[in-house]
């Protein structure tokens, strides 16, 4: 993987990169702080497989049509 730091970026686009990592280690500064894990393994149940939602699609666009 390539060090970013090591990438030669024009400099307003270094500056527009260091702005972006200023404020995604704020906002998970503040995460930290309000006592949320942001790493925390997540797992959601499903009831749904892609090929029923893809399915659906075709019906929905069938009778739009």
């Amino acid at each position: 993987m390539a060090d970013i730091n090591n990438v030669n970026l024009p400099e307003n686009e270094a500056e527009d990169y260091n702005e972006v990592v200023r404020i995604r280690r704020q906002k998970l500064k503040d995460l930290v702080d309000a006592g949320q894990d942001p790493f925390q393994k997540v797992r959601f149940d499903f009831d749904t497989y892609s090929t029923q939602i893809k399915e659906d699609l075709k019906i929905t666009k069938t009778r739009t049509s």
